[in-house]
């Protein structure tokens, strides 16, 4: 079963309400559909943004990445594309319900025929939490949201590579988020794509445990030279998270309100 991140939930209708960061950011998300998981917040913590900036989101599901970038990067103007209409202005709320508007705005599209109008190129920063299965592997999910969250049906990581090379700056960097059991797909989609991997972090739930995700950043047009850091190990044991993790999700000090409610994993199918 997948677990979301968040904390504090307040059913309502078709929507959820959450809070992240002791409530500084609200997020309204599907009751039913797809849910960001805890995948996305790592993501937007290991990306690097400059100020002032621009920075790229594709597919950006309800919006939680841009708004958890503009939360740390209050002079980086952040777009988002999602493909899905509905959660495209579920993400627009969220923006709003944030008194985002004048840094993030939402557009409706597909990423695989950007640039398109309102959209150009030239950005710092893009960000991906792509889908994780290939096509044939897995079942894939009766709910369309989920499925086309966890499957490659409309994109596979080769077009998200080529879409963010297409839409950087040179030097530009993109970050991304996937399993790590891909780790070699995601080497050889960057390289042959034009955007040189620059860093790479392992995520792992305890020290003594497999790699689940990788965070892996490139540059586009840049030359060889990969910098692999420390592994983000998510427990130091059982219900008590490692310093690392705390500072991504905790919203404070001790006795705060986890601002994630569940480790790093592989969403199920």
């Amino acid at each position: 079963m997948e677990r979301e991140a968040g904390a504090r939930r307040d059913v309502a209708g078709d929507v959820t309400k959450d809070a992240m960061l002791g409530g500084r950011i609200r997020i309204y998300q599907e009751k039913r559909g797809y849910r960001f998981s805890v995948d996305a917040v790592l993501l937007s913590f290991f990306a690097q943004a400059r100020e002032p900036g621009r920075a790229l989101d594709l597919g950006t599901g309800c919006g939680i990445v841009p708004l958890l970038l503009a939360h740390r990067y209050p002079r980086v103007e952040i777009t988002g594309v999602e493909i899905q209409p509905r959660l495209a202005a579920l993400a627009e709320k969220n923006i709003r319900a944030n008194g985002r508007e004048t840094q993030v705005r939402i557009l409706a599209g597909d990423l695989r025929k950007l640039p398109f109008e309102g959209v150009p190129k030239g950005f710092d920063l893009v960000v991906a939490n792509p889908p994780y299965r290939r096509m044939g592997t897995g079942l894939v999910n009766p709910d369309g949201q989920r499925a086309m969250a966890r499957h490659e049906i409309h994109a596979d990581l080769a077009e998200v590579v080529a879409c963010a090379r297409r839409m950087l700056k040179h030097l530009g960097k993109f970050a991304v988020v996937y399993p790590a059991e891909r780790l070699a797909e995601v080497m050889h989609a960057m390289r042959s794509g034009g955007v040189e991997p620059k860093r790479l972090r392992l995520v792992h739930n305890t020290a003594e445990a497999p790699a689940t995700l990788l965070l892996c950043e490139g540059a586009r047009g840049a030359g060889p030279d990969l910098r692999v850091q420390a592994p983000l190990v998510i427990y130091e044991r059982p219900g008590v998270y490692t310093r690392d993790a705390s500072e991504m999700l905790y919203s404070g000090g001790p006795g705060e309100t986890p601002a994630l409610s569940a480790p790093p994993r592989i969403p199920s199918a």
